[in-house]
């Protein structure tokens, strides 16, 4: 799946794409016309619209706070009692501020 990264779109170019595009009279049945659509927009995007990959850094609920837990959780990599119980406290942790970073970011 294609994520496209709105906010860096340059919306000048994609509109003179498909002014470019439909410039000439788009013929045969309503399919083909709204396949050709379809095309003419996908093309104007692809050159247009910049995409990004789907990361955890692309979460926008996501700051520093969250990541600071998450380097502290990711530190407690030791094969000893202690340092399994605080990674298993700080996962906790970071599971709940996520939670609530979520609950704010989509209210």
């Amino acid at each position: 799946m294609i994520r496209w990264s709105w906010k860096k779109a340059n919306w000048e170019k994609y509109e003179d794409i498909v002014k470019e595009e439909t410039k000439h009279e788009m013929e045969g049945s309503l399919r083909n016309k709204i396949v050709r659509w379809n095309e003419v927009i996908c093309k104007a995007a692809k050159e247009s619209i910049p995409t990004k990959k789907a990361s955890w850094k692309n979460k926008p609920f996501w700051d520093e706070q969250v990541d600071e837990v998450r380097r502290r959780r990711d530190a407690c990599r030791g094969t000893n009692k202690e340092e399994r119980e605080e990674r298993a406290k700080l996962n906790v942790e970071l599971a709940e501020i996520i939670r609530e970073k979520k609950r704010k970011y989509w209210k």
